[in-house]
């Protein structure tokens, strides 16, 4: 299986890798979420920052668009409208959700979070917005060294915390060319695999 993960899904794709490296073909890491030591935003040291991301009144959505994006793509207003509208109705799921990334910063230090992360087996490919101001780019670099069979990290420039949307072609040309090479390796694990 080949896994993917963005921001918070990133941390939960580590999470499943290192748990299941015998089906995990290979690993894609998008501006990922975690509990690391080059971590400088006030996002991952403290996550109740993250409520600030939080769309609960009309006008929220432009400050998070700014936030977590370099240059956001124009959308029509009429779109934003009914996107926010959503998202408001949405808060309080929203809100859960950061409630438990909270906890799970409480329950992992970097020291355990890096152990899980260096049981990761699968070719790894990272791809970052060098402007991430969520997750600082730096962490690319730090997860390159722990995961075994990473790649050299993919940072974009002029691209924040979401670099499918702010610059798609580059994201999936970077893909595209990793599973070609990884799709021929054989996964050493997979002869392991408890049924």
């Amino acid at each position: 299986m080949n896994v993917v993960g963005h921001s918070l899904g990133g941390a939960i794709a580590m999470f499943y890798a290192s748990q299941y490296p015998y089906d995990t073909k290979s690993l894609f890491l998008l501006s990922s979420g975690g509990v690391f030591k080059s971590n400088n935003t006030s996002y991952l040291k403290t996550p109740v920052y993250l409520k600030q991301l939080l769309v609960a009144q009309a006008g929220d959505l432009n400050f998070v668009m700014n936030k977590v994006m370099y240059n956001p793509p124009f959308t029509p207003s009429i779109i934003n409208n009914e996107r926010e509208k959503l998202l408001i109705l949405k808060a309080q799921d929203t809100k859960r959700v950061i409630d438990q990334i909270d906890a799970l910063n409480k329950l992992y230090t970097t020291t355990s979070f890096a152990t899980m992360v260096r049981n990761i087996e699968a070719p790894t490919l990272i791809v970052w917005g060098k402007q991430d101001q969520i997750v600082n780019m730096e962490v690319a670099q730090e997860l390159k060294t722990m995961i075994k069979r990473s790649e050299t990290p993919v940072i974009l420039d002029r691209v924040g915390h979401m670099p499918l949307l702010e610059a798609p072609d580059k994201v999936v040309d970077a893909y595209l060319s990793f599973l070609d090479k990884v799709q021929l390796q054989k996964n050493p694990l997979a002869d392991q695999k408890i049924l």
